[in-house]
C-alpha cells in the first residue's frame, strides 16, 4: 500500500510540474510576435523544448478564442433568438405527431414527415450553435443547405414545379417570392448567392475571418469585441436561418392541424419579441465539440439530464397549453442544450460500438488527432498574417473551415464534408498563388466561375478532382443529390478497404484535406525559416518533408485510379422528400 501511495504521489508531482511548465510557456507565448523571425528565435532558444512551446502556442490560441467568445453574445442576434424561442413549440407538435428524439444527425434515418420537420429544427439550432461559437464557415454551410432544403418544401407545397435546368438561385427567388412579406424583407436568392460566395472565399468573408485572428491574439486585451463588419456577416446568417425557420414552423402548423393539435397556430406564426439578449456566456462550454472529455464526463451527464427534462416538459399537457399562450426564452435555451444531449448520446453509442468491436477505446489517439486539426488550423491563421489579399483570405478560410469540419465530424454528420470541401478548395487556392501565381491570377479573375475543380487543377493536384467532386455533392441539398454515391467514392479513396471502411470514409477525407493544408503551411514556413518548418512537422504533422510528399503522391494516385468514378443515382424521391399537404 505504501509503495502504491508513493507511486501515485510521484505521478501527481510529475503532472503538476507539467502543468506549471505549460502555464509558464503559455505566459511567455503571450509576449512573442508571430512574425517568422520571432517564432524562430523563440523555438531555437528553447532547444529540445521548442516543439512543446510551439504546440502550447497553437493550442493556447484556440483556447483563448473560446474564452473570449463568452463575451461576444451579440454574435447570436435577436433573429436567432426568435427562432430558438419557437423551437420548443415545433418540438412539441412533431413529437406528439409521432416523431422520436432520434440521434440520427442527417436526413437519413429520419423516418416520416414529423421527423423531417424535427431535422429542420435540429439544423436551425445547430446553425445558432455554430454562430455563437464563432464557427462561421460551418454556420454558413448548414444555413445554405437548409435554405435549399426548405425552398424545395415551398416549391412542392405551392405546386410551383421546376426543372433540372433551372438555376438554384432562380428557383429560390421564385419560391420565396410567394411570400410577399418575406421578399420585401430579404431577397433569399441574393442571400443564397452571398453565402455561396463566402464559402468560396469571396464576397468579403475576410471581414468575418478577421474575428478569428482578433479572438485568438494572445497579446490582445482579455476582452475582444467583434467589429461591426464581422458582425454583419454573422447577423446575415442569423437572419437567413430565422426566415428559413418560418417555413419549418409553417410545416409544423399544417402538421398540428392535420393531427388534431389545435390551438398552436398563434404560437407557431407569431413573431417572438426579444427584449434583451440573454446572458449566455456560461453556455459556451456546453456548445463546444463533442470531445470524449465532454461526452463521457460529468458535463455529458449534465447535458443528458437537461435533455431528458426538456423532452418531458414539451410533451407534458401543462407546458403544451402554456406554449399556446406565449413563448419562453428559458425553454429556448433548453432546446439548444437538448441537441447537445443527443450529441452526447450519439457519441456514447459510437464509443460503445468501438469498444465492442475492438475491446478497447483509443481515446488518446482521438485526442491526438483533434490536437493536430486544431494546430494545423491555428498555424494556417498565423501563416495568413504573412501575406495579403486573396492569399490571406484563402489561408484564413481554410483554417476556419477545418475547425468547423472537425467539430461537425465529431457530430457524425455529412455536413462536415461541405466544410472539408472548403478546406480543400482554399488550400489549393493558396498553393496556386504560391507556386503558379500567373495561373492563380487568371483563375481569380474568373470570379464566380472559379470553381473548386479549377483551383484543384491550378494547384497541380488535378488527380484528386474526384475527391473535390465527391465533397461537393455534400455541399447542397437538392432532388438530384447523390450523397450515397459520394460516400462510396470517399470510401474507395482510402488506402485499403476493410469491414470498417464505410465508417472511416469521412474521417479519411478530413485527414486528407487537413494534411494537404498542413503541407502548404509547412512549405510557407520553410520559405520563412527552415527551423520553424521542422518544428511544425515535429510538433504537429509527425511527418518529415519527404514522407509528407510521399503520402500526398499516394493520395493523388488513388484519386487518379478513381477519376472515372460516377456518383450513381439520386438519393431522394422529390415528393417523398418534401411531403406536406
Amino acid at each position: 500500500m505504501g509503495t502504491h501511495g508513493a507511486s501515485e504521489r510521484r505521478r501527481q508531482d510529475k503532472a503538476r510540474r507539467r502543468r506549471i511548465c505549460h502555464d509558464q510557456e503559455f505566459a511567455r507565448a503571450k509576449k512573442i510576435s508571430l512574425e517568422a523571425e520571432s517564432l524562430e528565435r523563440a523555438i531555437l532558444s528553447r532547444g529540445s523544448r521548442g516543439k512543446m512551446f510551439f504546440g502550447t502556442l497553437l493550442m493556447g490560441r484556440y483556447i483563448t478564442r473560446l474564452k473570449r467568445l463568452q463575451d461576444n453574445k451579440s454574435l447570436l442576434n435577436e433573429g436567432a433568438w426568435r427562432a430558438l424561442a419557437a423551437a420548443p413549440v415545433v418540438d412539441s407538435v412533431v413529437i406528439k405527431a409521432g416523431a422520436t428524439w432520434t440521434t440520427a444527425p442527417d436526413v437519413f434515418g429520419r423516418h416520416g414527415w414529423p421527423e423531417q420537420i424535427l431535422w429542420g429544427v435540429d439544423q436551425v439550432i445547430d446553425v445558432c450553435r455554430l454562430v455563437r461559437t464563432g464557427n462561421i464557415i460551418g454556420a454558413i454551410s448548414v444555413a445554405r443547405a437548409q435554405l435549399e432544403r426548405w425552398t424545395l418544401n415551398i416549391a412542392h407545397h405551392h405546386k410551383l414545379g421546376f426543372s433540372d435546368e433551372e438555376p438554384t438561385g432562380a428557383l429560390i427567388k421564385r419560391a420565396w417570392d410567394t411570400y410577399p412579406r418575406i421578399s420585401a424583407e430579404i431577397d433569399m436568392a441574393e442571400a443564397w448567392l452571398q453565402m455561396s460566395e463566402w464559402l468560396h472565399g469571396r464576397g468579403g468573408i475576410q471581414e468575418a475571418l478577421e474575428l478569428d485572428w482578433m479572438l485568438s491574439d494572445l497579446s490582445a486585451p482579455n476582452s475582444v469585441t467583434a467589429p461591426s463588419s464581422a458582425m454583419a456577416i454573422y447577423h446575415k446568417v442569423c437572419t437567413v436561418i430565422e426566415v428559413v425557420f418560418r417555413q419549418v414552423r409553417g410545416a409544423a402548423h399544417v402538421l398540428a392541424e392535420e393531427t388534431g393539435q389545435h390551438g398552436f397556430g398563434s404560437a407557431l406564426q407569431r413573431g417572438y419579441q426579444v427584449e434583451e439578449l440573454p446572458e449566455d456566456d456560461w453556455i459556451i462550454k456546453l456548445l463546444g465539440p463533442a470531445e470524449p472529455v465532454i461526452s463521457l464526463g460529468e458535463t455529458g451527464e449534465e447535458l443528458r439530464q437537461v435533455g431528458l427534462r426538456y423532452r418531458y416538459a414539451v410533451s407534458s399537457s401543462v407546458v403544451r397549453e402554456s406554449m399556446k399562450k406565449g413563448l419562453s426564452q428559458k425553454l429556448a435555451i433548453d432546446a439548444l442544450i437538448e441537441r447537445r444531449a443527443r450529441a452526447v448520446e450519439r457519441e456514447r453509442v459510437a464509443y460503445q460500438h468501438e469498444y465492442d468491436a475492438l475491446g478497447k477505446l483509443e481515446l488518446g489517439w482521438l485526442m491526438a488527432r483533434l490536437f493536430r486539426y486544431i494546430a494545423i488550423s491555428e498555424a494556417s491563421i498565423i501563416a495568413s498574417r504573412w501575406v495579403v489579399g486573396v492569399e490571406r483570405t484563402a489561408l484564413a478560410s481554410a483554417a476556419a473551415a477545418l475547425r468547423s469540419a472537425y467539430w461537425l465530424w465529431l457530430e457524425d454528420t455529412d455536413q462536415a464534408m461541405s466544410c472539408v470541401r472548403v478546406v480543400l478548395e482554399q488550400t489549393c487556392r493558396a498553393r496556386a498563388w504560391r507556386v503558379k501565381p500567373n495561373r492563380a491570377s487568371r483563375a481569380e479573375s474568373a470570379g464566380g466561375v472559379a470553381s473548386p475543380a479549377r483551383w484543384v487543377e491550378a494547384a497541380g493536384w488535378k488527380r484528386i478532382s474526384v475527391l473535390s467532386r465527391a465533397l461537393g455533392e455534400f455541399a447542397h441539398v437538392s432532388p438530384n443529390s447523390k450523397w450515397s454515391g459520394a460516400r462510396k467514392i470517399l470510401t474507395e479513396l482510402q488506402p485499403s478497404e476493410d469491414g470498417q471502411s464505410e465508417f472511416t470514409a469521412r474521417g479519411h477525407a478530413l485527414d486528407s484535406a487537413a494534411y494537404l493544408l498542413a503541407h502548404e503551411i509547412a512549405a510557407r514556413f520553410e520559405e520563412a525559416s527552415t527551423d520553424l518548418a521542422q518544428c511544425f512537422r515535429q510538433a504537429v504533422t509527425l511527418l518529415d518533408a519527404a514522407d509528407h510528399e510521399d503520402d500526398i503522391e499516394r493520395l493523388l494516385m488513388r484519386g487518379l485510379s478513381k477519376k472515372d468514378a460516377t456518383l450513381g443515382d439520386n438519393d431522394f424521391d422529390f415528393s417523398a422528400f418534401t411531403s406536406v399537404t
